[in-house]
């Protein structure tokens, strides 16, 4: 049997119902629904019992949300046992009570494994502080002894870079996140995703693992189902080409560069289209009202986006290398997008392993003339290549991304007898 322990900031169940309705701005659920998918993961490996805690990272009362006091839950589900801490939520003592609650909280759950001298393998998600300082504040009052590994999914020097951060508030932050980096590093093992991420953890090549992102059984299930593997060619036999980008509309992510290639290539029967929102939705209406072969088609739903991807020829990714951040970010979109079983094109980013590149057509260069080149390569492509091109990068999805098979890789970090 193996026992083991995540510890995140997932929303739990009852809370779920709430959140939107209690916080004042918008609620983010990317965290939420990557941990939901690790877990399950984790579920699936063979003979492994699996306790769940959570320190639900909601804003502060009283000015973003409503609840001076976040309650704890338990609850069963799928044979997994969750928990998640209550704390006081009040601004300038909320990390605090969080932190406290979450040592206590995590050593009843290694109670909860039972008696016994068995190792417990903790898999810690985020670098946040409150969770590296009360994992191993835990470790110093149990008995049991405990592998830890700590997934980081962003450095969080590199967000302060991406926005620009250079406040007294930003710096503040800066000093945090060095702090955290120290508690991090005391983890003992690191799944990073980017190999570059160990240039601020620094660790030994034996103790940590790039998981650039997974893919669980419940989204390939609804990919499959919205997407026939023969709509695409369906819809380009009957209109053209359709090449589609959905996500974040950011200018530092390419997205008006993507619309200016797409006007200078002047391509043939073919269309634009982009969802999504973000700081260039206005831009993007205007253009579109000019350009009839440009949709802009506004925020979707995820059903709705995967039916927009069932429906393209062509997925685009146009993020550019720009910014030292590219090196320890990974484009999730990556995944989603070769799992669907569509031409992906996207710029060679430091960040994408290496494995990816028989998968994706990358142009020459991030400009424009490079972008348009590779399109119409691609375009001029045998039907059937394509397609099994196409069908090689989903396959790959299948075989080495999932929940499940990047889980395993993690308890396989934690199974050296190294403390």
């Amino acid at each position: 049997m193996t026992r083991v322990l995540f510890i995140g900031g997932f929303v739990p169940r009852e809370m779920m119902r709430t959140v939107v309705e209690d916080t004042y701005g918008k609620v983010q659920f990317s965290n939420h629904n990557f941990e939901m998918s690790l877990i399950r993961g984790l579920a699936a490996g063979e003979d492994v019992e699996l306790r769940a805690i959570s320190a639900p990272k909601v804003y502060s009362y009283p000015h973003n949300n409503r609840n001076r006091v976040i309650r704890a839950e338990s609850y069963e589900d799928n044979g997994v046992s969750f928990s998640s801490i209550g704390y006081n939520n009040r601004t300038g003592i909320n990390l605090i009570t969080r932190t406290w609650q979450l040592m206590r909280g995590i050593l009843r759950e290694l109670s909860a494994f039972g008696p016994g001298s068995e190792e417990v393998k903790v898999v810690i998600n985020t670098p946040a502080l409150e969770y590296t300082v009360a994992a191993r504040m835990a470790r110093m009052f149990t008995s049991r002894p405990l592998k830890m590994a700590l997934v980081v999914p962003d450095v969080p020097e590199c967000l302060a870079e991406m926005n620009g951060g250079k406040s007294l508030k930003m710096r503040i932050v800066g000093l945090l996140n060095r702090l955290n980096r120290f508690f991090a590093r005391r983890i003992g093992r690191m799944v990073y995703l980017t190999e570059a991420m160990n240039d601020y953890y620094n660790l030994p090549a034996d103790r940590w693992i790039v998981m650039e992102g997974l893919i669980d059984e419940e989204r390939v299930k609804r990919v499959t189902e919205a997407a026939a593997p023969t709509a695409g060619e369906a819809e380009k036999e009957a209109g053209g080409e359709v090449i589609l980008y959905t996500g974040t509309l950011r200018r530092i992510f390419g997205v008006m560069d993507l619309v200016d290639m797409f006007e200078r290539g002047g391509f043939d029967n073919c269309e634009l289209r982009i969802c999504g929102s973000g700081e260039a939705e206005e831009e993007l209406r205007e253009r579109a009202a000019r350009n009839p072969a440009i949709k802009f088609l506004g925020s979707l739903s995820p059903e709705e986006a995967l039916k927009e991807q069932s429906r393209a020829t062509i997925l685009v990714n146009p993020r550019n290398s720009a910014g030292n951040y590219t090196r320890y970010s990974f484009p999730s979109k990556t995944i989603e997008y070769l799992l669907t079983g569509r031409t992906v094109v996207a710029n060679r980013l430091p960040g994408i392993p290496r494995e990816y590149d028989a998968f994706i057509h990358y142009p020459a260069s991030e400009s424009a003339d490079s972008w348009i080149e590779c399109l119409r390569e691609v375009m001029a492509m045998d039907p059937e290549a394509r397609k099994r091109h196409d069908d090689e990068g989903r396959a790959f999805i299948l075989a080495r991304k999932t929940a499940r098979a990047q889980a395993s890789r993690i308890l396989d970090l934690l199974k050296d007898k190294k403390t």
